[in-house]
Order: structure tokens, then C-alpha cells, then sequence
């Protein structure tokens, strides 16, 4: 009789144990959910979602630009690779990688790419940004704040970059 008993408990645990898991499984969701959903509050379904609102069309938005390209420029393939401020190791990597193979193999000036951010609020990350700036010359920083919900908005300004700067590309492709 204690055995069917124990079995009876460690079918009851492992119930109760499945159920726990799924408990804290969804009611993490929902609390990532009221997050995310919270964080985009001023996106709502009567909210103004015309890129000209925060993009002005005529308005001189760049921040920093890079020294890799020059005003006017003809080149073949442009890279604009979106990146966060704070992503230094992955900018690093990628300039350790293939952008560093694609660049030396490449005909002269037939290939270039550069790094596309927008504003921190940090401080710290802002002065590592501008000193990161200074050494490799392939950050443009926009005036926006660079948050995950203006992604749309940062690749609106990858081409109003392109087209204020008077680049003459062939072929332009956006990396994230």
C-alpha cells in the first residue's frame, strides 16, 4: 500500500511541478508583454505614425559623420550597418571580420561600410562613442534616441543620409 501511495505523491509532484513551470512561463510573458506594451504607450492606434513628424525632410540630423566617406562620393556597394551605441564589441568584430575581408578584397573605392546609431542618454557611452569615432572614421550618429522602438525610424534616416550626402552608390544594403 506505501507504494502506491509514493507513486501517487511523485505523480502529484511532477503535476505540480508542470503546472508551477507553466505558471511561471506565462506569467512571464505576460510580464515582458505589459513591458514592451507599456514602453510603446505613445504608439497607440490614434498616434501620429508619419515619419515626417520626427524625420524634418530639410534638417541637417547628422550628428557625427564619418571620414571613410567624402561628400559627393561615387562607390559601387555601400554597407550601412545599424548598431547600438553601447555595442562596441560587436562594431569591433565586424571590423575584425568580414567588413576588414570585403574592404581589402574589394577594388579601390568600390566598397565601404559604416555604422549607423543614433543618441545615448549615457554619458560614459557617448564619450567612448566619440573617442571610437575618432579612431576608425565609420560612425554616423543621427539626432534620435537609439532605442529598439525607433528602429523604423533609424533606417528613414540611413536613407536620408544617403541622399543629403549626395552619395553616388550602386548598390546599398543595411545590416543589423
Amino acid at each position: 500500500m506505501k507504494l502506491w501511495r509514493t507513486g501517487g505523491l511523485r505523480r502529484d509532484s511532477r503535476k505540480r511541478f508542470l503546472y508551477l513551470l507553466t505558471s511561471v512561463l506565462l506569467g512571464g510573458f505576460g510580464f515582458l508583454r505589459f513591458f514592451i506594451v507599456r514602453d510603446l504607450s505613445d504608439w497607440r492606434p490614434s498616434s501620429d505614425r508619419l515619419a515626417g513628424t520626427y524625420i524634418q525632410r530639410d534638417t541637417e540630423s547628422v550628428l557625427r559623420y564619418p571620414r571613410v566617406l567624402s561628400r559627393g562620393e561615387e562607390i559601387d556597394v555601400l554597407g550601412i550597418i545599424h548598431s547600438s551605441p553601447s555595442h562596441f564589441e560587436h562594431r569591433d568584430a565586424i571590423r575584425r571580420t568580414w567588413m576588414q575581408d570585403w574592404e581589402s578584397q574589394a577594388p579601390a573605392g568600390s566598397f565601404k561600410a559604416v555604422f549607423l546609431l543614433g543618441n545615448s542618454p549615457e554619458a560614459q557611452t557617448q564619450s567612448r562613442l566619440l573617442s571610437e569615432s575618432d579612431t576608425f572614421g565609420d560612425i554616423i550618429v543621427e539626432d534620435f534616441m537609439d532605442t529598439y522602438n525607433n528602429l523604423t525610424l533609424k533606417s528613414i534616416f540611413m536613407l536620408k543620409f544617403v541622399v543629403h550626402y549626395e552619395l553616388k552608390i550602386k548598390f546599398l544594403f543595411k545590416v543589423k
